[in-house]
């Protein structure tokens, strides 16, 4: 889904919200879309 190279500058920005996002992607399939 993210790259490790995408990751790392998304990660840095927003830390809680990629926590989110791999949490959510295990409730919401449809997390998969973006």
């Amino acid at each position: 889904m993210f790259d490790e190279k995408s990751a790392l500058p998304s990660t840095k920005l927003q830390p809680p919200m990629m926590n989110r996002m791999e949490q959510e992607k295990d409730n919401r399939p449809l997390m998969e879309d973006l």
